[in-house]
């Protein structure tokens, strides 16, 4: 699919944890052969450009960084820090010399190679650069073609003296690709193609993201900024080109919260491999260039998927009567004082941590504010009370009412790994790695800390089930396919959170409550004759479950369930008066005055959307109502005037009148209107009046070519 598009090179990167998991074990076989992977790349006619990190954040589990680092005292990431440092070097030792015989100068299709990634982002530590670099020449030899990428503002501390900067940037390269190129060069001693390395065509998504902060790019946008950089003469990349998925466990996390299972991306190519609007579009764009020799080849069918309603699944128990298959007592620690999932060598799950508790309270409330990393379910006496996300953003919990409690009574907190840090690297600890309170007592030990292996669950024996639901209940079936050569996605909307294997292999995890992601991706390869379905369920009974939480069905989809996303095309108009050429007057006339929530929206969405359209200059909001229930706007377009007012009710005589008025345009000034529902009933006559000046305006800004083309 991506040679027949018309690209000539695939960009990929090696993560360092995914090969060497646990310290000193590598394991280069199966999916983790990227030896095989060059090769069909080379078979293809594409080029590779190797990305080998050591760091490579790619929004995946701890930026590709082994979490058993964090247990080595003193240590400093991605820096000179000799603890780093050797352990850093150490893997290239290992993984260089297989990328060797595949370099472009020794006949494979390695044509360039990453030193780090970003760095520029994090710190300026050169004999930390230098040593990668070195290490790299060592290896690969000095004709080995090295890089950097960096955004544009922090090349000057990710360029390493010797190695070629490139810098990476999005749709805000239709205006500015000219000042990013020219930091580019300025750091490669003006010489050099001009290379942005990485080009966005979408976005990652992280759970429980509101729809208004998906960023997406219309096909418009990516071909106009494809044809942008190819007639600056510009070698770019496409991240992603491909969408992917974060199985097992590899999700990586932001801040906020951490990265969906689909790292779909909203790329050309979907994380199924098929075709969308934005490959297309490109395609088209290529197979017009009259001077690219790689032509565009015939499009392969997109893969084969299927649809299966109705699954019927079993309850087989509760993660609690697995307790002996899936704790290996010789990993568990006791006592444990703050015992992370690091100290314990576990990297990913769950972990549970048990105790007595040992004084009375009524009401007691237990709180983990600093210690939870990062979702806690807090279990008495082996009933689940509450759970606790101190540091997960959209819904921010630490404390939770546990209820009346006596001495000695059984306090269990299963911990969840939601994911470590990405971005700019931290020692992102996991597990309960502090103390706990309730009412008031502080526990800093707990008798107890035990590993909960659970991808043991899919092969158990079914326990005689209670008929209710309970946090941590397994669910169990099987359906059975003629043909095993087409993929599927599972339908996780009516569910809770949890872990879904089909087959004994982890599809990752699904959270339908918080969404966006509402389906996972089945690929068929992991498919066969007669196909098992384990879920592990932690928040709540599925509404296709009956009322007795024993008999459940689930359904498998034909095509994934769509992340809904805040397109232009849904925004309010206050944004529209301001984008003039994303939609027809139809859809616009379709949308309504809303509430102040729209402020948020203006905030963040109107530069973004002015900055592809129209050069500004500059841009205030103020989101204060005035008297009128209104907001303001001031913009200054440079080069053309404009005054434009709109107050609650009213609209100017002299407005019209202005808006045609021929190139005199300097100053925008609007006041838009938030309206209630009554409110909208009240002034219905006015909007309908403003909206069809805007229509004139559009018409006539269109004639005295107002947009950037």
């Amino acid at each position: 699919m991506i040679r027949a598009a018309g690209l000539n090179a695939i960009q990929v990167y090696i993560p360092w944890n995914f090969h060497e998991l646990y310290e000193g074990i590598y394991d280069f076989s199966g999916q983790r052969d990227f030896v095989k992977f060059f090769q069909l790349a080379a078979a293809n006619d594409l080029t590779v450009i190797l990305r080998p990190g050591p760091y490579i954040c790619a929004e995946w589990e701890n930026g590709g960084l082994p979490y058993w680092l964090f247990k080595k005292p003193g240590i400093v990431l991605r820096t000179s820090e000799p603890t780093f440092l050797n352990a850093a070097l150490g893997w290239w030792d290992v993984l260089l010399p297989k990328i060797r015989p595949l370099l472009w100068n020794n006949g494979g299709p390695i044509i360039m190679t990453q030193i780090e990634n970003e760095y520029g982002s994090y710190a300026c530590d050169e004999e930390y650069k230098n040593a990668l670099r070195d290490k790299a020449w060592q290896i690969l030899g000095n004709g080995a073609v090295l890089f950097t990428t960096d955004p544009p503002s922090d090349v000057k501390c990710g360029k390493i003296d010797g190695v070629f900067a490139t810098v990476d940037f999005g749709d805000n390269g239709l205006v500015n690709a000219d000042k990013y190129f020219a930091t580019q060069r300025l750091y490669n001693n003006n010489s050099g193609p001009l290379v942005n390395s990485e080009y966005y065509p979408g976005w990652f998504q992280t759970w429980g993201m509101n729809k208004n902060d998906i960023k997406v790019s219309s096909s418009s946008t990516v071909v106009k900024m494809f044809e942008l950089m190819y007639n600056k003469g510009a070698s770019f990349n496409v991240y992603m080109f491909h969408g992917g998925t974060n199985f097992e466990l590899w999700n990586g996390a932001e801040y906020d919260a951490s990265l969906i299972t689909s790292y779909d991306y909203f790329a050309p190519m979907t994380e199924g491999g098929a075709t969308t609007e934005k490959y297309l579009a490109i395609r088209d764009f290529i197979t017009a260039l009259p001077d690219w020799q790689y032509k565009p080849l015939p499009v392969p069918n997109n893969p084969a998927t299927f649809a299966y309603p109705k699954i019927s699944l079993a309850k087989y128990g509760n993660i609690h009567d697995f307790y002996s298959l899936i704790i290996d007592n010789s990993t568990a620690k006791s006592p444990s004082d703050g015992v992370s999932f690091e100290d314990l060598d576990w990297p990913f799950g769950l972990v549970s941590y048990a105790t007595k508790i040992t004084a009375a309270a009524n009401g007691a409330k237990l709180n983990a504010e600093k210690s939870c990393r990062d979702f806690c379910y807090i279990f008495v006496n082996g009933v689940f009370k509450g759970r606790l996300s101190p540091n997960y953003k959209p819904n921010k919990v630490s404390e939770v009412n546990i209820g009346d409690v006596n001495v000695g009574d059984q306090l269990e907190i299963i911990v969840e790994n939601q994911g470590r840090l990405t971005y700019k690297s931290a020692i992102d600890r996991k597990g309960l790695i502090g103390s706990v309170s309730i009412s008031g007592l502080v526990y800093t030990k707990f008798d107890t800390a035990s590993p909960l292996n659970i991808s043991l669950l899919t092969n158990v024996v079914q326990q005689p089930a209670n008929n209710q639901f309970v946090v941590g209940d397994i669910f169990f079936g099987e359906f059975v396919l003629s043909a095993t050569n087409s993929d599927t996605f599972i339908d996780t909307s009516n569910w809770g959170k949890g872990f879904i294997w089909i087959n004994g292999f982890l599809i990752g995890r699904y959270w339908g409550t918080a969404g966006p992601q509402k389906s996972l991706y089945i690929p068929y390869p992991i498919l066969k004759s007669t196909n098992r379905i384990t879920i592990l369920e932690m928040e709540k009974l599925s509404s296709d479950c009956l009322d007795n939480a024993r008999f459940c069905t689930v359904n498998m989809l034909d095509t994934p369930i769509p992340m809904k996303t805040e397109m232009i095309s849904e925004l309010p108009v206050e944004i529209i008066l301001m984008t003039f050429d994303y939609l027809n007057f139809e859809s616009i006339e379709k949308l309504a005055w809303t509430t102040r929530r729209n402020m948020q929206i203006v905030r963040r969405n109107l530069p973004m959307a002015l900055e592809s359209k129209i050069f500004v200059e500059t841009l205030s909001i103020d989101p204060a109502p005035n008297e009128s229930g209104g907001f303001q706007i001031n913009i200054d377009l440079s080069p053309f005037k404009l005054m434009t007012e709109y107050k609650t009710g009213t609209l100017p005589e002299h407005t019209q009148e202005m808006l045609f008025d021929e190139m005199e345009i300097s100053d925008f000034e609007m006041i838009c209107c938030i309206r209630s529902k009554e409110q909208r009933k009240i002034f219905e006559r006015s909007d309908d009046a403003a909206f069809t000046i805007f229509k004139k305006f559009y018409s006539h800004c269109k004639r005295r070519i107002f947009l950037l083309n």
